[in-house]
Order: C-alpha cells, then structure tokens, then sequence
C-alpha cells in the first residue's frame, strides 16, 4: 500500500486514526514507567526546577537536575519518537481525508477533529518538552534531513490552530 491506494473510503481513515489512538494510549503507558505514578507527571510539570518531584528527584530518575540531562538520554529519544510518530500518523489521516475528498461533510468534519486533536496535542507536549520544534504538517514516506526548528510561540500556536479545530469538531459531551 502507498498514500495513494491506501484511501478508499472513510472506514479506511478511521483505521488510520486507531493507530493514533493506539500510539496516544501508548503514551499513557509510557508516563507510567517512565514518569513513576502514571500521571505523566513530567508532561505535567513535576520534575521542573519551580517544581520538584513530590518523592524527591531520585523517583524522577533525576529529571529535577537539568544540567544533568542530555539529548542522548533515552527516556528524551523515546517521548521525542512517540509525540513525533503520534503527529505522523495523525498526518496519514488528514492525507487520506484529502485523498478520498468526497466524504459526507459532517463525517469528515469528524474525522479531521480527531486528527487534528492528536496532531495539536503532540506539537503542545514537544513544545513544553522542547521548545521550539520542527512541525511537520504532510506524512512523508521519504526520508528528509532538511528540517528547520520553529521557535517555541510558533510550535504553540500550531498546536493551538489543531486543538481549535478538534474542538469545533468534536462532540460535546
């Protein structure tokens, strides 16, 4: 399958987004072995030097002492891949909803919220853990080494734009 024979119909785009809920639930998973309670509580603030941890750094494995932190360090690498892969797969559906272009109005409204939903609140947790990120806005199925860095106001207001999106789309519950 490529982009381009993969989208059919909508039930195709749906299958898409259970890959971003999978990896969103997966997330979830990894604030609780990585972040020791469940909570996420680095995605949260905790571990911040205004902050502390609630258990003393030693239960955030550290993540109190920033000097001490490194790019290389593999709990960084793996919450960078999955807020990236997250982004990516809800690119995949946003492509598709392009791809397949006649869907009934209200049904792509809904899936468009869902994407963009997953999409904006990947590009908020980089933006609290990074800063300024690059934003990748089209699935790309080459490899591409050009990407520029975005300052952190624009990698929020991208995210913002996604989240406005998804709450205009999404039910009221």
């Amino acid at each position: 399958y490529t982009k381009e024979n993969a989208f059919e119909k909508a039930e195709q785009i749906d299958a898409a987004l259970v890959r971003a809920y999978n990896k969103f639930n997966d997330m979830n998973g990894y604030a609780v072995s990585f972040f020791g309670d469940g909570t996420a509580n680095f995605l949260k603030g905790e571990g911040a030097d205004v902050l502390g941890g609630a258990r003393g750094a030693a239960d955030l494995g550290g993540f109190c002492n920033y000097w001490a932190l490194q790019s290389t360090n593999g709990s960084f690498n793996g919450a960078w891949t999955a807020l990236y892969q997250l982004a990516s797969y809800a690119n995949l559906a946003l492509e598709g909803l392009e791809i397949i272009g006649d869907l009934d109005p209200e049904k792509a409204k809904y899936l468009e919220a869902q994407a963009k939903f997953f999409r904006g609140w990947a590009y908020l947790r980089l933006a609290e853990c990074f800063g300024g990120v690059p934003i990748v806005e089209k699935f790309s199925e080459e490899l591409k080494f050009d990407y520029t860095r975005e300052t952190r106001e624009n990698t929020y207001t991208f995210a913002i734009e996604d989240l406005k999106v998804a709450a205009a789309g999404l039910p009221q519950y």
